[in-house]
């Protein structure tokens, strides 16, 4: 609401006077507590309260009573302005404001007058200063009291926090006016929540994401909190997904720098240049952390609990633990954060120092978002979370027993400030990961007939990771191209597989792989161009083998022919009789009696698409290794894929009617897919080039499909 006239001072809402109280309360008992003889045995370096002068206490009482009570606002901004505040720098920054925006600034001094106003049309800026001394930071009453136990400057924009919350605030922006900015926009802009933004998942066991890889041009740098070890992975900086699969709320908006970027110290020697290219906002979902600093950052009402940073860890990282922090607590709530392009330029360097060694900060980094990945709560409030949180980071070794003190207050702050926690998901994230999965008993296996793209790879392993734990990658090259080293990519060459004209090639590969140690798993192996619908075959026997169908059968002797549309003559017909003569006598005699070969007075064979097939693990799995590990010796003749499989399935089918082989019904993009979509029923799509944009939009929309059946009851 607005306010008209002039602004005087009015007495102090209820609400006011309990925040003033409690905070007066707590803060004592905190004092107590601390330094008490009998108090607990740790140790805190917080300069005890000084009487101050007149006018600071005077500034301090003021500070909330000057607040109209009529007077709310949904949008703030909260800067702080660093040791120096220059009065007419802030209206430069007020009067570029849209007229929505609220603002407070924080700063170490504060000038004659207590409170500056800066009237915009019917509505005010309020410049609070928090006033500091060299021997510490020291405050009296009122919210400025809560202070009293903070170490850093990092710390002075909680005042303004709590001032925007009391006031109203639905959105809350966070920035740092100490660094020179030029701005790009009157105020960050507000993405559309109900666009399709690309997103970003885990991608091998490396669980963070480098946005700068993405939006800038220069691709060897990486932002401040950004572990080094793990910048130069290529899973770090895959590019995003292309249209989201959402299944979460956007609560969290990190806005890139243009010019002088937060990096490391010491990495960047001159401004980086925006990709304008790399369009809107990126979406990270659960499970991949991306560091945000305290500079703009947008955090919606859902998260203003994430508000607070942690002040016993080392200074230059302090807010990037926040971020870890919050990050893997918006993942209990359905909640995601998203990248966006800039909205200020920074034309100056940041002046931040490191106390610590980089090393000992990525070992720190590393080591916090692995325990993040680890934890886990039943509570049902997201306030009892972020407590059973810190106390695990403090056991852990991660923040001091003093963070533990700061929060409790942080808590009591909010609540009497009238924020309301949001309820949190029961299991949460890391329960519901940790879960047994319909897939979870079956090995996924990918063959890339050619050099994989790096979209086509990263949309696959992105894709089919969230429903199986064990994948492997076969494909033309020695290593993996895009991922990191966690992703067992298999060489298969092309001198091999010849373009996958003998793709069975690699399956004995992917069946002979034994780096994950699981001896009971399932084998299902895929082409990168094949759509399998995970729900489709949830009710399908797991002691059967699946094929790709039809099912066809020929005389090899009169009907096969020799040569079939992309595949040579040298590897049909001809090769496959000369194989059936020279292969044991068991494996004829089997292969006779299977397709009826005495009865029929001829020798049939079956044929059907190579591209999908499911291997159970038992003796199903023993007998297509025995089989394929002779079919593929030097002196057996090739045999096309299309040919060769369908024998193999042959060879290790025990039933004489073939009942232990399930057909796999295809559909065609080209000519059923409209209604294959709208039925939600097709098992498989198969062609689907996911190197080609329009391909790939239809196997992700699929795939939405698909992750909402499974996700119905």
């Amino acid at each position: 609401m607005q306010t008209k006239g002039t602004w005087r001072p009015t007495r102090c809402s209820l609400r006011e006077m309990a925040v003033v109280c409690l905070v007066v309360f707590v803060s004592a008992s905190l004092y107590l507590a601390i330094y008490s003889e009998k108090s607990s045995p740790f140790k805190v370096h917080v300069v005890p309260l000084i009487k101050q002068p007149g006018d600071v206490v005077k500034w301090s009482n003021n500070s909330f009573k000057e607040l109209p009570k009529v007077f709310t606002c949904e949008t703030w901004i909260v800067a702080d302005t660093g040791k120096y505040p220059s009065a007419q720098r802030i209206k430069n920054v007020l009067d570029k404001l849209q007229v929505q925006w609220c603002a407070i600034f924080v700063s170490e001094t504060f000038t004659r007058s207590y409170t500056l106003k800066f009237p915009q049309g019917n509505q005010y800026r309020l410049h609070i200063f928090v006033p500091s001394k060299q021997n510490g930071t020291i405050y009296e009453t009122d919210a400025s009291k809560y202070a009293t136990i903070l170490k850093y400057h990092v710390s002075r924009k909680t005042i303004g926090y709590l001032v925007a919350i009391a006031k109203g605030a639905r959105m809350i922006y966070d920035d740092d006016e100490e660094i020179g900015h030029e701005w790009l926009a009157s105020s960050p802009p507000l993405d559309n929540k109900g666009a399709d933004i690309p997103f970003v998942i885990p991608a091998g066991k490396v669980n963070f994401w480098n946005p700068f890889s993405y939006f800038y041009f220069k691709k060897d740098v990486w932002p401040r909190g950004f572990p080094e070890e793990v910048s130069r992975r290529p899973a770090c900086n895959a590019p995003p997904v292309p249209y989201a699969l959402r299944n979460s709320s956007v609560l969290l908006v990190h806005y890139l720098i243009d010019g002088y970027a937060d990096v490391p110290e010491g990495i960047l020697k001159s401004p980086l240049k925006f990709n304008k290219s790399g369009g809107g906002p990126v979406e990270i979902q659960e499970g991949t952390f991306v560091p945000y600093s305290q500079h703009s950052t947008l955090h919606m009402y859902d998260v203003f609990w994430g508000l607070l940073i942690p002040t016993t860890c080392e200074e230059s990282i302090c807010d990037i633990i926040r971020g870890y922090i919050t990050q893997r607590l918006l993942w209990d709530i359905n909640g995601s954060m998203s990248v966006s392009p800039p909205w200020t330029k920074r034309t100056t360097p940041s002046r931040r120092t490191s106390g610590q060694n980089s090393q000992s900060k990525d070992t720190t980094l590393i080591k916090l978002t692995n325990l993040l990945l680890a934890w886990s709560s039943n509570s049902t409030s997201i306030d009892k979370r972020l407590k059973e949180l810190y106390l695990y980071l403090f056991d852990k070794g991660i923040i001091l027993k003093e963070d533990l003190a700061i929060l409790d207050t942080w808590i009591q702050l909010l609540k009497t400030a009238g924020y309301v926690f949001p309820r949190a998901h029961v299991p949460s994230w890391a329960e519901r990961r940790a879960m047994p999965k319909p897939w979870d008993g079956v090995r996924l296996c990918v063959h890339f007939n050619h050099i994989p793209g790096e979209q086509p790879f990263t949309t696959l392993y992105q894709m089919y990771s969230r429903h199986f734990k064990e994948i492997t990658f076969t494909g033309e090259g020695a290593t993996q191209p895009f991922m990191d080293t966690s992703v067992p990519f298999l060489p298969c060459t092309d001198k091999e597989q010849e373009g996958g004209k003998f793709l069975h090639r690699c399956l004995l590969k992917h069946l002979t792989y034994e780096g994950f140690g699981n001896k009971n798993t399932s084998f299902l192996f895929v082409s990168d161009d094949t759509f399998f619908n995970l729900s489709s075959f949830l009710s399908y026997r797991r002691d059967a083998m699946w094929i790709l169908g039809p099912i066809e059968t020929y005389d090899i002797n009169i009907t096969w022919p020799d040569g079939w549309m992309w595949w040579p003559q040298t590897y049909g017909g001809a090769a496959l009789r000369k194989i059936i003569d020279i292969m044991p006598g068991a494996w004829r005699e089997g292969l006779a009696h299977v397709k009826n070969w005495t009865k029929s007075g001829k020798r049939l064979i079956s044929k059907y698409n190579a591209d999908t097939v499911f291997i159970p693990n038992n003796r199903y799995r023993a007998r297509f290794i025995e089989v394929l590990k002779w079919m593929t010796g030097p002196d057996i003749p090739r045999l096309f894929a299309e040919i060769a499989l369908p024998l193999l399935v042959d060879l290790t089918t025990e039933k004489a009617d073939r009942s232990d082989v399930i057909p796999m019904k295809n559909s065609y993009p080209w000519s059923d897919l409209g209604a294959a979509l709208q039925r939600r029923s097709c098992n498989l799509l198969h062609p689907l080039k996911l190197s080609k944009d329009s391909d790939r939009i239809t196997w992700l929309s699929m795939f939405k499909s698909v992750e909402k059946l499974l996700q119905t009851p």
